[in-house]
């Protein structure tokens, strides 16, 4: 139905004057259409930092900046090998749509100073270039993993809730690069209890808990000191009863 007729049958449907209603209602479609077309864009933005504005230093951001928006669009870890991928990095310039510069960090807080290039690129010139690569892309609406995740650093395990995003946030960073948002549960008392399972990696006894979050797809983790010094981790992906991918 176009906008203008449900605008008007929902104007007649209220008491409110039809003047006042209609403008309500087109206001209101306007703005969702307005959140759908920033949405959208979000997918086609890559940030990336540099140690100047030189022209050699932003060539090769913009093309990084390429390759991680055709990762998030394909979800093809090796969309960088593609010949025709490859040869577009050297004139990636010509899909960039917008772009800009800032600096991030707070020294006093610890987090130095850094230089940022945030760079749009078109959404057809970069869907073209899918096209040619003999890619796919991966549809917008995509899953929300619930990420249950268990560290143990010599004192056992402890499971990692919503009220520790610190400790996820570089997982958390790579996720949104693959366009992909991790939910972390909320911590409650049967869900620390459940760090055991966690630990095994027992995705079916975890899955009542991801029900209550109406999330069909988890990824477990646990995450232990290695023998060698530094971390090591595995994972399991899991969607509904079905085992996903494993690896470490």
């Amino acid at each position: 139905m176009p906008r203008f007729a449900l605008s008007l049958l929902l104007a007649l449907a209220f008491a409110a004057p039809a003047s006042a209603q209609l403008l309500e209602v087109e206001s209101g479609v306007d703005a969702e259409a307005a959140r759908a077309v920033e949405a959208e864009r979000h997918w086609y933005v890559a940030e990336m930092p540099v140690n100047s504005e030189g022209a050699g230093e932003r060539r090769g951001a913009v093309a990084r900046a390429l390759v991680q928006v055709l990762l998030r669009l394909t979800g093809d870890r090796a969309v960088a090998l593609s010949p025709v991928v490859r040869k577009a990095m050297g004139h990636a310039e010509g899909l960039v749509r917008e772009s800009s510069y800032r600096v991030e960090g707070d020294p006093q807080a610890g987090v130095p100073l850094r230089q940022v290039l945030s760079v749009e690129f078109e959404r057809s010139g970069v869907e073209a270039l899918v096209a040619a690569a003999g890619l796919s892309l991966w549809p917008l609406e995509r899953p929300q993993p619930l990420l249950w995740l268990a560290i143990n650093d010599g004192r056992g395990p402890r499971l990692v809730s919503a009220q520790q995003l610190n400790v996820v946030r570089p997982l958390a960073e790579r996720g949104l690069e693959r366009g992909l948002r991790f939910a972390l549960p909320a911590g409650s008392p049967v869900e620390l209890a459940a760090v055991d399972s966690v630990w095994a990696q027992n995705a079916a006894a975890i899955r009542a808990l991801s029900g209550r979050y109406r999330a069909e797809v988890q990824l477990l983790g646990k995450v232990y000191r290695a023998e060698a010094g530094g971390w090591s981790a595995d994972w399991l992906l899991t969607d509904g009863d079905a085992e996903v991918a494993r690896w470490s």
